[in-house]
């Protein structure tokens, strides 16, 4: 009887366990699908950011990666977008000037990364161009 018990309670736990990794994997997929559905605007007023619209130009996600590509879309990957699913495609960079909630006097430059009307990508940096890009979240 206890035998049974036991394998029952094993069982129990299993399948708990496997009922919260499936809720987490479809939240993780909802949200980075949602998020991509957003229009940039939305997607850094929803980081609370206060936005400016400065430009937008056409751009080409060349078919080859070099080197500084690649580290550009690791920092995209830990976002939840992937430039490498573009490759050849003409997209555009929405250009918008951005502070944070904590220090509005502090301007940043975020580029945004539109194919199609679909959020693809998009980094923040200080106006200084020296300076690596940031996580689009990075100062929210």
């Amino acid at each position: 009887m206890l035998t049974v018990n036991i394998k029952i309670n094993k069982l129990i736990i299993l399948l708990v366990f496997f009922s919260i990794s499936i809720v987490t994997i479809l939240m993780f997929t909802t949200m980075s699908k949602s998020n991509n559905n957003l229009t940039p605007e939305q997607y850094l007023k929803n980081l609370k950011y206060d936005t400016q619209y400065l430009n937008e130009n056409e751009i080409i996600i060349p078919q080859n990666f070099n080197k500084i590509l690649q580290e550009y879309n690791k920092l995209q990957k830990k976002q939840g977008f992937d430039l490498s699913k573009y490759c050849g495609k003409k997209c555009s960079k929405k250009r918008f000037v951005i502070s944070s909630p904590k220090n509005k006097s502090e301007k940043y430059i975020a580029d945004m990364i539109v194919y199609e009307g679909k959020l693809i990508g998009g980094d923040i940096h200080k106006q200084i161009y020296n300076e690596p890009p940031m996580e689009i979240n990075s100062i929210s």
